[in-house]
């Protein structure tokens, strides 16, 4: 990532707060000598009031939800004290997003086809449950809007906060922000549709321009490569935005009106995230758009000729080594990070030679 986003705490946390309930204090507890009832979530009276409130209801999504609770309550009456130790171990690894994106030895995160290898029941009731916990049909419904929030009113507070105005996953497309009326969707960073437990954890939800979202990243997994094999991948709300990313370019071209992607290599390294910076380069597909950034007419050539207008009165010396300067005290504006080495690929490569006075 270019840089990381600063968590927003919000009201909508609730949903994952009544999930935690349920898990621990509902399921987990669950014996054959306590049958299921309404009078389990006395202690978490919001809870409770949605799911009355969806047994009076007809919505398909609280129909849903309520089902799902009493038959994974009667599953885990089955389970033996030790199998639910097991379960607990993979909630609270699969919830911990960022332990997992360090890939920490500690925390392992279970699938659910792991999942069904072990009780193909609970694996099926929990992916025909969590991935649609962030769905209109449930969270956008009145009775849990009333209590939680709504998505509009978290993404209003988040952009307040994170206010770059571009998305840290790419660094080059702009984030829509709160004077306009469309909003960035939120990317699941470990996919729902892969990882139970965690879909309503806004740990593990950020938003993501619609090239990085649905065009790159899609239902790829940063914290698995596509041998399956763990590998580290940037948080991202890690709290250090010191990530010492460094970004060369080199031009194999000697006419920039001729210049294409091909003759550009990009060489992006980190020191101190060597594996993070690998794992977002591949998720992302970050060399190849960059590529095609600096090869565009609107972008990489633009910044080229701008340099060239600007030396009427100053040596092309002089008016890099400004430029220069404006561009690293706004390294995220107007992809500068990008055009920075950019121009000194064109310096380097002496396509400015004939212009210095």
């Amino acid at each position: 990532m270019i840089f990381s986003y600063k968590y927003v705490p919000h009201t909508m946390e609730k949903m994952q707060q009544f999930l935690d309930y349920i898990f621990y204090k509902v399921w987990c507890r669950a014996s054959v000598s306590t049958p299921y009832s309404f009078e389990l979530f006395n202690k978490k009276y919001q809870l409770k009031n949605i799911i009355v409130s969806f047994h009076y209801d007809d919505t398909k999504g609280g129909d849903l939800f309520n089902k799902t609770i009493e038959e994974v309550y009667k599953i885990f009456q089955t389970y033996t004290k030790k199998q639910k130790e097991e379960v607990k171990k993979w909630y609270k690894s699969n919830n911990n997003i960022e332990q997992l994106c360090i890939n920490n030895p500690n925390m392992t995160a279970i699938t659910y086809n792991q999942l069904a290898l072990i009780d193909l029941g609970l694996s099926e009731k929990f992916k025909n449950f969590f991935p649609k916990l962030y769905g209109k049909d449930i969270i956008g419904l009145k009775v849990i809007k009333d209590v939680i929030g709504n998505i509009d009113s978290h993404y209003e507070k988040f952009i307040e906060k994170n206010g770059e105005g571009i998305c840290p996953f790419c660094g080059i497309n702009d984030i829509d922000g709160n004077y306009v009326h469309t909003r960035e969707a939120y990317d699941h960073y470990l996919p729902k549709e892969k990882y139970p437990f965690n879909s309503i954890n806004f740990k593990n939800l950020a938003p993501m321009c619609n090239k990085c979202n649905s065009s790159n990243k899609l239902r790829q997994n940063p914290i698995l490569n596509k041998k399956s094999v763990s590998r580290k991948a940037f948080y991202p709300y890690h709290t250090h935005n010191n990530v010492d990313i460094n970004i060369s370019l080199t031009i194999n071209a000697i006419d920039m009106n001729k210049l294409i992607e091909s003759d550009i290599d990009v060489n992006i390294t980190s020191i101190s995230y060597s594996e993070e910076t690998e794992t977002w380069k591949d998720i992302f597909y970050i060399t190849e758009r960059y590529q095609q950034k600096c090869a565009s007419k609107a972008h990489g050539k633009y910044w080229y000729l701008q340099i060239i207008d600007e030396c009427k009165d100053d040596a092309i010396v002089d008016i890099l080594r400004k430029k220069y300067r404006q561009i690293l005290s706004s390294p995220f504006a107007d992809n500068n990070f990008l055009r920075k080495p950019f121009l000194e690929a064109c310096e380097a490569k002496g396509l400015f030679e004939d212009r210095i006075e």
